[in-house]
């Protein structure tokens, strides 16, 4: 018995080690005529959009941090209500990169639950996205890639406002 727990014991951690040596980035081949990013299964992508934050559909919420992890763009927000499930879209406006080195891409978060009927107070909630349409764009519109400061820009007050300034690293 003793032996058929060891065996299984050394059998998982072969397959454990395996898997842990995957490489999931993209191609390094230098010939390579498309960028494609890994992208992020199951959760919603940034809509690229020329339609300004003001026109978009959503009510303006609150962003307290802000994280990337590879391709996922990951957000605490605040927002008002409680009673129903929030669904979140995040835009980049302008469609265009600001010239910087590196450049520059903006970032706004809506809330897009209409009749949440409860006004209970604030109410914390993780909001994630797939970055990978950004970095799409940066290599159709450059032909390399590169480095690109996201900017996820707090509408909550009315005014844009920068509240954080992450780098996307796309440097394999």
């Amino acid at each position: 018995m003793f032996l058929r727990i060891s065996a299984f014991i050394i059998c998982g951690m072969f397959v454990l080690a395996l898997v842990g040596c995957s490489d999931d980035s993209p191609s390094s081949n230098s010939s390579k005529d498309v960028y494609n990013p890994i992208g992020v299964e199951g959760v919603p992508d940034v809509i690229i959009t020329d339609t300004p934050p003001a026109e978009l559909p959503g009510n303006r919420i609150t962003v307290t941090d802000a994280r990337l992890n590879k391709d996922s763009l990951v957000l605490v927000v605040e927002y008002s209500g409680g009673c129903v499930e929030h669904d979140f879209a995040c835009y980049m406006f302008p469609a265009a990169f600001m010239e910087s080195l590196p450049p520059q891409a903006n970032l706004y978060v809506l809330d897009n639950t209409d009749n949440d009927p409860c006004d209970d107070g604030i109410v914390t909630d993780y909001a994630i996205f797939d970055v990978s349409p950004v970095a799409s764009l940066h290599w159709d519109h450059y032909g390399y890639v590169y480095d690109i400061y996201i900017n996820v820009i707090d509408l909550s007050s009315g005014v844009p406002v920068e509240k954080f300034r992450l780098l996307y690293d796309l440097i394999p």
